[in-house]
């Protein structure tokens, strides 16, 4: 019984580390919330603008600007179908 019971819980660790559980915020609906300059901000040091992030520095994609424009349109269609922030401030 022992053993079966190891097996057990080693299974239950590893669903768990093969992303069951989330770690950042749900961006389903961050389209238009920030603008562009705060993304800029938030990739290169994100506990400038939110004090105890766990999210990483990811200074290369505000860096290139290609990938940071491309992702920060992405970013700003999530959760647009819904009109949200009906005075469409978003980039202001």
């Amino acid at each position: 019984m022992g053993l079966e019971l190891t097996w057990i819980a080693l299974a239950a660790s590893l669903l768990m580390a093969f992303g069951t559980k989330r770690t950042g915020p749900d961006l389903s609906h961050v389209g238009g919330k920030y603008d562009t300059q705060w993304h800029r901000t938030h990739f290169r040091n994100p506990r400038e603008l939110v004090p105890g992030s766990i999210m990483p520095p990811f200074p290369w994609i505000a860096n290139n600007e290609e990938e940071f424009q491309a992702l920060v349109a992405y970013l700003q269609r999530l959760g647009r179908a819904k009109n949200w922030r009906p005075d469409n401030d978003y980039e202001k």
